[in-house]
């Protein structure tokens, strides 16, 4: 099981949007088979307020030819 974390910043002269955190959840099923699920908290800051939601997920598999 490996899970990682990161940020995404998207800066304009307006706004700042933000995945923070985007999550992605990695399960190796087998040792060619990976499974994957990410998904992001979505900040956005303006002048006048703050929002914040969750974004869509997504699954995914991922598998190794070697």
């Amino acid at each position: 099981m490996e899970i990682n974390l990161a940020v995404l910043p998207e800066i304009r002269h307006v706004s700042r949007n933000f995945e923070l955190p985007l999550a992605d959840f990695n399960y190796g099923a087998n040792e060619h088979t990976q499974l994957k699920f990410e998904i992001p908290l979505l900040v956005q800051w303006s002048d006048t307020r703050t929002h914040a939601e969750a974004g869509n997920g997504n699954f995914g598999v991922k598998w190794r030819f070697c």
